[in-house]
């Protein structure tokens, strides 16, 4: 593959997230420059990019001015977020750099001019990072569009849906504090592609969808309708729908053209002279899905030559910017040496992006305008969401997390009936019962973010930290429930809090290691090896070792609570080391007989209210199980009572589920991915475990009222 500029120039990066990594990739391979310098407010995001790309520690930086002081850049790279971009570039320009800009050049249509100014005044080049015009399956697109295949350009629709890295925790990242983030981010995208074939846009419609249960990103629906010099555009993004697409359709007067993006591949539908319809129609679908076919086969044999690239276009448009500062062209014509050059290059989107001249930010302006136009109403719908919470404490002196969850509304339904208010921090609106219920402060916020939860605990005298992700990513469980707990212990102890309730989890224990007949008390060891439970079990091990550690170091006043699975009235109970649901015929695994521990729902609010009513603040740990044993069999029955379906079992034996679980473990492992299904799993989940609750007998004066048969029999009458 040949490389766009020869010429060895100087390159700093400013902002070291992921698509900083796709910028030196780029740099690396389509130029002689180097990379002399790093620049992150996050420095060990910094420290790691260089890491990966062998820079050294020394050039890695906490700002752009010590970059451009120490190390005399010719080129900038500004990854940031979209709000640093204008001060960025301007002070790139300032030093005498030519500046590649991601997209958008800037958040407002009126920092183009100031832009423009500040790059005339130095000499310097501006590329606007607009890296889909470079990218192959566009470019094919392009070419087939003035190739006249399709007639005059009419209308173009794109579809996109979309997903953002979970929130891992600190503070909160662009994308969770502004509505229109999302615009900025992506829908860049879309109008750019469209100005390309339309022309400039001339006005907007956009509709946008309800604000969702989190704030990454809180507006998760954008449909906006364009009218353009020479057409028309529709545009949907979506970080909802599923799978991930991204598809631009492009109507002609004799055709359409499909772009299929992430699909990588590009298919024609044209009119077909001297045809009758339905012989048009199925020849043209049974080209296409030819093409598509012989297309998926092409660009694996691409991606494994390296012939294409992840974000190849980002990585191609550097390239042809650094062709373009080398030569000095700007947006003049090219000269026929250059063309002639070009073609000897052997990768058909660098010839295709060197015969075009670079995004600049004259190009930008039109796009940045409308881009800004739809993203306020972004920011308007996601402020006026937010303005529906408090954002001063109230008289509040009990906070709990978790309280939308299954354990947390019945909590918060005890303690509205025991306490003069309760406040709760949330993550997204709870019901209107409880948004309009005067004895409930709603805080907007989330445990994974310290001014969050320390806002919500002014004032605070009793703590329920319910809070934490059953089920998600390595980044959300340590957002969730790791990070969350320990801003919650920091939070506590600043304020003086006087009583923290932790609900832990009976799978922080080395259940594997039971045996029949003897208790598992609350000094039973720990799980020696979380990571083999899965994200749960290992984030939850995490917190509750964090609690105790601030309960021995700090003076924490807690008090922690182990639950067996929690049963309640809300909705039918099926445990996964029950039984697996598989059309109606329940798996089970075993024969039937291994002991579930369960707690029936108002039984485990009745121990909670009871440790924060004693007083409890000295790290005791109580284990809270049913004494009744409810055996895999039970489970399926009660489940089938309670939602009247047939009762129909199917056993497998357990040598041959270990046998498969190790199969898949290893077969897994081989791709560098973790099983859900392994026998250490297993033997955790269902095997002879005989909890101890004698301690919350004898110190909460804990016994189940209701019981968990007694609960699911009054399920069945209802």
């Amino acid at each position: 593959m040949g490389k766009a500029s020869t010429k060895t120039f100087k390159v700093g990066i400013v902002g070291a997230g992921q698509i900083s990594e796709f910028h030196v990739r780029g740099i690396k391979r389509f130029t002689k420059a180097t990379v002399v310098g790093v620049a992150d407010m996050n420095i060990e995001g910094a420290k790691a990019l260089a890491k990966r790309h062998k820079i050294d520690e020394s050039h890695v930086y906490s700002s752009l001015t010590e970059l451009l002081a120490r190390e005399k850049p010719d080129i900038i790279h500004i990854c940031t977020p979209p709000s640093a971009h204008l001060s960025n570039t301007l002070e790139a320009l300032e030093a005498g750099c030519h500046v590649y800009v991601e997209k958008p050049l800037s958040i407002a249509y009126a920092d183009c001019d100031k832009i423009e100014a500040a790059a005339q005044k130095a000499g310097k080049l501006v590329c606007a990072g607009h890296s889909m015009l470079r990218d192959p399956f566009v470019q094919k697109a392009l070419k087939k569009v003035a190739s006249g295949k399709i007639g005059k350009v009419l209308a173009v629709d794109h579809f996109r849906s979309q997903e953002f890295p979970p929130y891992e925790g600190g503070p909160l990242p662009e994308r969770c504090r502004s509505g229109g983030f999302p615009f900025w981010d992506i829908g860049v995208h879309s109008l750019y592609l469209i100005v390309e074939l339309l022309g400039e846009i001339q006005g907007e419609k956009t509709i946008l969808g309800p604000p969702s249960d989190n704030n990454n990103p809180r507006i998760k629906d954008w449909y906006t309708m364009l009218q353009c010099e020479r057409g028309v555009a529709h545009v949907y993004l979506t970080w909802n729908a599923q799978s991930l697409q991204n598809v631009l359709h492009i109507h002609g007067t004799r055709g359409t053209i499909r772009a299929d993006i992430f699909g990588m591949s590009v298919t024609c539908r044209p009119k077909r002279n001297r045809m009758p319809g339905i012989a048009e129609r199925l020849l043209n679908a049974m080209l296409e899905g030819q093409g598509t076919v012989c297309q998926i086969f092409c660009n694996a044999f691409r991606i494994a030559t390296k012939k294409l690239l992840q974000n190849h276009g980002i990585q191609v448009l550097i390239g042809d910017f650094y062709y373009a500062i080398e030569k000095d062209i700007g947006r003049a014509k090219l000269e026929p040496q250059w063309t002639k050059l070009a073609d000897k290059l052997d990768d058909f989107s660098i010839r295709i992006g060197i015969l075009r001249p670079i995004p600049s930010i004259a190009d930008a302006k039109n796009v940045i305008q409308w881009t800004e136009t739809v993203a306020k109403q972004g920011d308007a719908k996601n402020d006026e969401f937010v303005k529906r919470f408090p954002h001063n404490a109230g008289s509040a002196t009990t906070l709990v997390t978790g309280a939308t969850g299954f354990i947390g509304h019945h909590l918060l339904e005890r303690l509205l009936q025991e306490r003069d208010k309760v406040r709760i921090l949330v993550r997204k609106e709870p019901s209107k019962e409880i948004m309009n219920n005067p004895k409930v402060e709603v805080f907007l916020g989330d445990i994974g973010n310290r001014e969050s939860v320390f806002e919500a605990m002014k004032g605070v005298k009793e703590v329920f930290h319910l809070g934490a992700i059953i089920s998600g990513w390595h980044e959300e469980f340590q957002c969730g429930t790791i990070t969350g707990t320990q801003n919650m212990i920091d939070a506590a102890l600043e304020n003086n809090v006087e009583q923290f309730v932790y609900m832990s989890s009976l799978s922080v224990l080395q259940t594997a290691a039971a045996k029949a007949g003897v208790p598992i008390k609350e000094d039973w060891q720990y799980e020696p090896m979380p990571k083999r439970r899965g994200g749960y079990t290992e984030s939850k091990l995490t917190a509750e070792k964090m609690v105790l550690d601030a309960v021995n170091d700090r003076k924490l006043p807690a008090v922690l609570l182990r639950p067996g699975e929690v049963v309640g009235p809300d909705r039918p109970f099926l445990s996964g080391a029950a039984a697996i649901n598989a059309g109606g015929r329940f798996i089970v695994f075993g024969n039937g007989k291994a002991d579930i521990p369960v707690v029936w729902m108002s039984d485990l609010i009745d121990a909670t209210m009871a440790a924060a009513d004693k007083k409890i603040i000295d790290g005791s740990i109580y284990n809270l199980v049913d004494p009744t044993k409810m055996k895999q069999d039970d489970v399926v029955r009660t489940f089938c009572e309670t939602t009247g379906a047939k009762v129909r079992f199917l056993h497998v034996p357990m040598w041959f589920v270990k046998f498969a679980s190790w199969g898949l473990e290893k077969a897994l492992g081989l791709l560098g991915k973790n099983s859900p299904l392994t026998p250490y799993r297993l033997d955790s989940a269902i095997g002879p475990r005989d909890f101890d609750c004698s301690k919350a007998e004898k110190e909460l004066d804990w016994k189940p009222k209701v019981g968990v048969f007694g609960g699911l029999k009054s399920m069945v009458k209802k």
